[in-house]
């Protein structure tokens, strides 16, 4: 346990640096976007209104209308519980969202690691390995680079809808195969239902995995279909959809956008020029996947990128073959691939990333079973050194991604983040707001919070002396 325990300290550690540099618990990027900005938007209006009223343009709020696309009965995107989490912590808190964002999205690293390591364990079969190829699991999911990627790169809602996601098919794959309680549906039936609220596009990724899964089952052991207990999460997943009208409502609305911009995709230039793979070869777009660090990727030689495709391929084949789970190893990998040529058959260059972030946490689970099974093959041959050498080199690839995220957010966060000058600023304007002669409205301050940024949409409001 020691070991765990102290891969997660250090983890959460790195993720609060930008913090205690700048002394207060800010609210930081390690981004190029504005992504971090939205989210906050968002919830410091669902703090002060909820999510169902929609915003109008007040002069002395102008940043809510960032919380248009989210807000209301139909919004565009119903990526919303992320946020009210959020909101609720500052509300619990008794301050503003802003100053606990920060280590509200931190704390996605901890959810993190219970969740892609369960789901780990599922597929590699935990029984099975050996305590040292467990461990090694264990920490490779807690430092795992795309889980630091969704922070260093502003993704709260994304972030958090893929670890409902793979805690959603460890609970659903184990009341299938009988390894929990019945009761445990409950528990899956409000997992699905966060998922609607969180990032409800990605309701259609795991509905599939899921189902394909358990039909996959079905056809190795007909038995399995006359039970009770593959049916229950069946019916916990499709009870969660409707349970709670404004998240159904929600999701349809959320849906129908999302399939009129996929069938448009070909046609929004803007979209596809923020395709981060774009200067990478193919193999070297397979290698690059699981760390979403295209800015390692692209400076690895086409030698390595090809070693690193062999041994991605024979962990996942060993996680297939030699796994806990067969059918949910399969069902990840087909619908994986399949989302991946619709990506392709669209023209769609921000549908790369899109689609690496929507299955990151069913996808890294996979590949550290398969990490796993091949440190832990059985036979006195040239196959356990082969599996152990792939082990080993898939390990220093995923912590090579997560140094380069860790470097690239220490790098920025030191230019976009809310530091002890707001505080200084906010004394200023209180003086200039009060008093015989206060000046008229609200007063506005662009580009204060993230010095030298390239991005839109920089303003930060502020009245009475207090931060809105």
């Amino acid at each position: 346990m020691a070991p765990r325990l102290l891969a997660q300290g250090a983890l959460v550690a790195i993720l609060a640096l930008p913090a205690l540099r700048e002394g207060i618990p800010c609210l930081y990027d390690g981004s190029g976007n504005n992504d971090n900005q939205q989210f906050a938007t968002d919830a410091l209006w669902i703090s002060e209104h909820g999510y169902l009223q929609i915003p109008t343009h007040e002069p002395g709020h102008a940043q809510y209308s960032l919380a248009l696309t989210v807000t209301g009965w139909a919004p565009h995107s119903g990526r919303i519980c992320a946020q009210g989490m959020a909101a609720l912590v500052a509300t619990l808190l008794k301050t503003d969202p802003v100053w606990t964002y920060s280590s509200f999205f931190a704390a996605l690293s901890v959810f993190w690691s219970f969740s892609v390591g369960f789901l780990a364990r599922t597929l590699a079969g935990r029984e099975s390995l050996p305590p040292l190829a467990l461990l090694a699991m264990d920490i490779l999911a807690i430092l795992f680079p795309s889980s630091f990627f969704f922070i260093a790169n502003g993704n709260l809602a994304n972030g958090y809808a893929t670890v409902l996601a793979c805690f959603g098919l460890f609970l659903f794959r184990n009341l299938q195969l009988g390894g929990i309680p019945s009761w445990y549906a409950i528990l899956l039936l409000l997992t699905v239902l966060a998922l609607v609220g969180t990032y409800p596009e990605m309701i259609a990724f795991l509905a599939l995995i899921a189902l394909v899964s358990s039909f996959a089952g079905a056809a190795v052991n007909p038995a399995e279909v006359r039970r009770a207990r593959w049916w229950i999460p069946l019916g916990a997943c499709v009870l969660s959809l409707v349970v709670f009208p404004p998240a159904t409502c929600r999701l349809v609305s959320t849906i129908q956008t999302a399939r009129i911009m996929m069938r448009l995709a070909h046609l929004d230039m803007v979209a596809n020029s923020f395709n981060v793979f774009a200067n990478l070869t193919p193999i070297g777009h397979l290698c690059t996947a699981p760390t979403m660090a295209t800015q390692l990727g692209d400076k690895v030689p086409g030698l390595v990128h090809v070693a690193l495709a062999v041994c991605i391929l024979a962990a996942l084949v060993a996680s297939i073959r030699w796994g806990g789970d067969g059918p949910l190893a399969t069902s990840v990998l087909a619908i994986y691939s399949v989302s991946l040529w619709m990506v392709f058959n669209a023209g769609y260059g921000y549908g790369w990333q899109k689609i690496h972030q929507y299955m990151a946490g069913p996808f890294a689970a996979l590949l550290l079973a398969g990490i796993a099974r091949l440190a832990s093959v059985d036979h006195k041959s040239t196959r356990q050194t082969a599996g152990t050498i792939a082990a080993a080199l898939l390990s220093i690839w995923l912590m090579a991604g997560f140094v380069s995220h860790v470097r690239i957010l220490a790098r920025i966060s030191k230019e976009k983040s809310l530091s002890t000058e707001h505080i200084q600023i906010q004394r200023t304007l209180a003086k200039l707001v009060s008093g015989e002669n206060p000046e008229p409205g609200p007063i506005v301050i662009h580009d204060q919070s993230f010095r030298n940024s390239s991005a839109d949409c920089r303003g930060f409001c502020w009245q009475s002396g207090q931060f809105s």
